[in-house]
């Protein structure tokens, strides 16, 4: 399995491109819906899921759902190739199976620390950008002030009602974002949020993988002692679609309140700061600001997102993974 480690490297990244194009639009619902309510980013206000994308359809239309989406399609190539990658050498050096949990969970965590490297500045472009970045007449105001305690230099891309009349909402650049948030934090700003992003990697990929690998062996389809080490074989490719759909539902249900305090703190102002960093906010947010249902604002999107996404990004993986596995 070592000699294969390329081919686990290329699977992942084509899966991670494609999951993303499917997922995308469900993440740009539930960005605006975390990072909405009170305390949140002004001017953001639904009722619910549909009452989001209906909003956003009416304003943006359907490009507006992939508004950011470069972050993430660089995001998932790089860090779904290195899950993937990094999954199997752990899985053929450590037995990293569900027959060895301690080994398991030691490789999840230590891919959670490897992917939160790359995912947490593209997190932050990727929440700014989703949520709207707007500019003000005045010179000094710049650019991203989300969330800020002066609404009228704000405006969120919530529709037509809520703008200020004296600012332009304008869509910004991934670049411009990145600028602005340098100029205001320096490249530490980037990585704002980072312990909140390696605990949620590490919980997430524990679940992700074990529910993965727990319904594949229900149905037959892996063998984790055979020569593809965990892959699926032979006719039974069709429980790949299943246990994609609720490998990722796992994933996202057990590490969304972590999702939910990172998106808050990674679309707070950049001028005027509400939170301190992430110790700050997981105090503010969980102590004073939301409750533990609040926390799950949002995650019927990521359900939903599931379903398809991380079906497809599976079976991408596992038929890539098959083809050059077989002609190697």
């Amino acid at each position: 399995m070592k000699d294969y480690a390329w081919i686990s490297l290329l699977a992942g990244c084509l899966a991670g491109i494609c999951e993303t194009i499917v997922g995308f639009p469900f993440d740009t619902v539930k960005t605006r819906l975390q990072a909405a309510s009170k305390d949140g980013v002004e001017g953001l206000t639904y009722r619910g899921p549909w009452d989001c994308v209906v909003s956003k359809f009416k304003t943006e239309g359907i490009l507006g759902f992939y508004r950011g989406v470069t972050p993430p399609l660089v995001q998932e190539a790089l860090g779904v190739a290195f899950l993937y990658g990094a999954r199997d050498w752990l899985r053929e050096h450590l037995n990293a199976t569900l027959q060895n949990p301690p080994a398991l969970v030691l490789s999840c965590c230590l891919i959670g620390l490897g992917e939160s490297i790359i995912y947490c500045p593209l997190d932050h472009l990727k929440a700014r950008l989703q949520v709207a970045c707007v500019s003000s007449e005045d010179e000094d105001v710049r650019l991203l002030e989300l969330g800020g305690s002066n609404p009228d230099k704000m405006v969120a891309d919530a529709g037509p009602e809520k703008e200020d009349p004296k600012a332009r909402s304008e869509s910004l650049g991934v670049i411009e974002c990145a600028k602005e948030i340098l100029r205001a934090n320096g490249w530490r700003g980037l990585y704002l949020g980072w312990p909140i992003q390696v605990a949620k990697e590490m919980l997430g990929n524990v679940a992700l993988f074990s529910t993965y690998d727990l319904v594949l062996s229900f149905f037959g389809a892996a063998d984790m002692n055979g020569p593809a080490h965990g892959h699926p074989v032979g006719e039974s490719w069709l429980a790949i679609w299943p246990a994609g759909s609720l490998a990722g539902m796992a994933y996202y249900t057990v590490n969304y309140p972590l999702d939910a305090i990172k998106t808050r703190l990674q679309t707070d102002s950049l001028i005027q700061p509400k939170y301190r960093g992430s110790a700050d906010c997981v105090w503010k947010v969980t102590q004073h600001e939301l409750g533990f249902f609040e926390l799950y604002r949002g995650l019927s999107m990521c359900l939903a997102r599931a379903i398809p996404g991380c079906a497809v990004q599976f079976f991408v993986f596992e038929l890539v993974f098959r083809t050059f596995f077989r002609s190697s």
